[in-house]
Parts: C-alpha cells; sequence; structure tokens
C-alpha cells in the first residue's frame, strides 16, 4: 500500500476489532509490528486469565486430629507443697502420673498409670492410643495427675489448648512449669 492508501485491518477471535487509516510506508510496518505484539499479549493474558481460574486448587479443611502418641518430658520434683510426691506412702518418693484430656470437664481419654516414675525420665503413654480427639476444635483441658491409693490424686499440672490452632503440626508441646507433655499428631483434611 504505497503513496497514501488506507489499510484497514480487524482483528476478530478473542481480542477486540483494531482500525487503522491511511498507513504508509515505514510507519506501516512499525505500526503493522505495534499491532501484532498488542494483539498478541492481549490474547495471551486473557487466556491466562482463564487457565489461572480453571486451575485454582480447592484448600483442603481439616476434619479430625488425632494422638498417636504422648510422652511426658518432665515433671516437677517436688509437689506443690514442697514434699516428696509420695512423701506419706512407704518405699516410694516418686510420682505415678496419669493423663486426662477433658472437654466442657467431661473426661474424653484417660492413659494408664506409670508406678514410680524417676525425676528426670521421660517416658511414653501407650494404652488407648492412637486416639481421634473429638471435638479437635474446641479448647480442650490436658491434666497430669499424681495417682495416690490411700488419698486424693495429686494434680502435677494442667495445660488448655485448642488441637486445630496447631493442625498441620506434627508434635504439639504443652508446658506448664517443669511439666512437659508431647503430643504426636495425625491431621485428616478433606
Amino acid at each position: 500500500m504505497n503513496g497514501g492508501g488506507q489499510f484497514v485491518e480487524s482483528f476478530t477471535g478473542n481480542c477486540s476489532a483494531l482500525y487503522f487509516r491511511k498507513m504508509t510506508g515505514k510507519y506501516f510496518i512499525a505500526a503493522s509490528f505495534t499491532l501484532v505484539l498488542f494483539t498478541l499479549s492481549g490474547c495471551k493474558s486473557k487466556k491466562g486469565a482463564e487457565s489461572a481460574s480453571k486451575g485454582i486448587i480447592r484448600k483442603k479443611m481439616l476434619v479430625a486430629a488425632e494422638i498417636e502418641a504422648i510422652k511426658i518430658l518432665t515433671l516437677p520434683r517436688y509437689a506443690k507443697d514442697g514434699e516428696a510426691w509420695d512423701a506419706y506412702a512407704p518405699f516410694a518418693t516418686d510420682p505415678d502420673p496419669f493423663l486426662v484430656i477433658r472437654w466442657n470437664e467431661a473426661p474424653i481419654f484417660q492413659s494408664e498409670t506409670l508406678d514410680n516414675l524417676v525425676y528426670g525420665t521421660a517416658t511414653e503413654l501407650t494404652r488407648g492410643l492412637p486416639h481421634k480427639l473429638t471435638p479437635f476444635d474446641q479448647t480442650l483441658l490436658l491434666e497430669v495427675f499424681d495417682e495416690d491409693r490411700i488419698s486424693g490424686d495429686d494434680n502435677i499440672g494442667y495445660m488448655n489448648f485448642k488441637p486445630s490452632e496447631f493442625h498441620g503440626k506434627p508434635v504439639i508441646l504443652l508446658t506448664q512449669g517443669e511439666l512437659q507433655v508431647e503430643l504426636k499428631m495425625k491431621w485428616y483434611y478433606e
């Protein structure tokens, strides 16, 4: 198209129609090149937006939490009154711990009792595990007691925790003073 002729080009499809008039010589080539780049980039971004929306992965929702293992890592050396744990029991000075998990004051899990756990010894509780926590999205109370057959059980310590706040973590470490309890967790998603 030489000598001031008119050039009209229409693009169809996903791209909007564009028109150029009165293009000649080098202006025609520059304008054509710009138009091609503009059109390709416009079409490409539309396709990118479409494929991005089709490729959205639905976020999985936490549906359950399970305690696979419980380990008492440390206990206080002495009872709250400063005495040895079983000070009045013959031939025993070490605590006999057991663990209870409660929701709204009702027990939802209770471990076995470990007899005469020596101070500084970490030990694993095994009875009743694995155990699915129901509910897992509410605040639970974990209590550790020293079993006393003669008098009432002594509270060694307690911790409140909401399992869902730890979701995805393989281990939950709960601490109150010298008391440390580790929960090995398994999480279920849908």
